[in-house]
């Protein structure tokens, strides 16, 4: 059966091999005579992964990331651990130096798994304490020459957004809003948000850019404000983006920081950012505040009497 889903590239038969290899880790994990039978059949899996040699790249990376992930079904939270951590470890592996994008790259298929284990809503919350590895994994990814990495690297992050910021809902107009707040955000995945909170601070104190701005980005824009909590760390990096030469991040920026913002918070943002343009204000941070503003009318968050002052 292993053979079949790693080794193959028909999906449908892929998919009826890693549904028997469900049934049956299932079956036998609870039984001590065979009880290790899917620790034994996961590591001999692993071993296939980091194998340095292989058939393709569209072979081993179909069937053996959905493999694995059907054995780890047995809930046995330590084989899950383990498994995450081998992960991990591939996954940072250095790069070789002297290989182009066709060759087959244990790192990538690393990064394929963790996505597939992350979106199983059976193991996704055993990933928890690797939510910031993971985080800082994918930022590194993100910026690789190679596009398979940066593929792989931003699937994975848009798969660990989504089961950080869970359910969202469309009551906002400018943008999809999470159930999880910026404090909460700060409490349960820490490291995630160190990472975030540092990587535009880099970007505010800049004009060089760098891609990585967008994923920080991608998450802030979800996130909803505590109204007892004025985060202005955040808010003072994303008004420094305000001014950044490029355009795309301008306008993301402006609905995220409208986004972060409650109503009372918003007037006096506006306040103190027009105190801030002068004659002589760059065209960038111009353009950056007319779309905070246009943002702003949208959402309702500002009165008309603001504006005219």
């Amino acid at each position: 059966v292993s053979t079949q889903s790693t080794g193959c590239r028909h999906r449908s038969v892929i998919n009826a091999a890693c549904d028997t290899l469900k049934k049956v880790s299932v079956l036998t994990s609870p039984h001590p005579p065979t009880h290790n039978l899917p620790s034994r059949w996961v590591n001999t899996l692993l071993n296939v992964l980091c194998s340095t040699t292989s058939s393709s790249l569209s072979r081993r990376s179909a069937g053996l990331p959905e493999a694995i992930e059907a054995l780890l079904q047995c809930n046995i939270l330590p084989l899950t651990h383990r498994t995450v951590v081998t992960l991990l470890d591939t996954a940072h592996i250095p790069y070789p130096r002297n290989c182009d994008e066709t060759e087959d790259l244990v790192q990538v298929h690393s990064l394929h798994m963790l996505r597939l284990v992350l979106s199983s809503a059976k193991l996704r919350h055993h990933l928890i304490p690797f939510a910031d590895q993971i985080c800082k994994l994918c930022y590194s990814g993100f910026v690789h020459s190679f596009w398979v990495v940066r593929n792989a690297s931003f699937l994975l992050f848009a798969e660990m957004v989504n089961y950080i910021l869970g359910h969202l809902n469309t009551e906002y107009s400018c943008g999809y809003r999470s159930n999880l707040s910026i404090s909460e955000l700060r409490q349960h995945y820490s490291g995630v948000y160190v990472q975030v909170l540092s990587n535009l601070q880099l970007h505010s104190s800049t004009s060089r850019t760098c891609p990585t701005i967008f994923l920080s980005l991608m998450i802030c824009s979800k996130l909803y404000p505590d109204p007892g909590d004025e985060d202005t760390t955040l808010s003072k990096c994303l008004y420094a983006l305000l001014s950044s030469p490029i355009y795309k991040i301008r306008s993301v920026t402006a609905r995220t920081l409208v986004l972060v913002s409650q109503r009372t918070r918003s007037e006096k943002l506006v306040r103190e950012i027009l105190s801030e343009l002068g004659p002589g204000a760059e065209q960038n941070k111009v353009n950056g505040v007319l779309m905070f503003l246009l943002e702003c009318c949208k959402e309702g968050l500002v009165e008309s009497d603001v504006l005219k002052e």
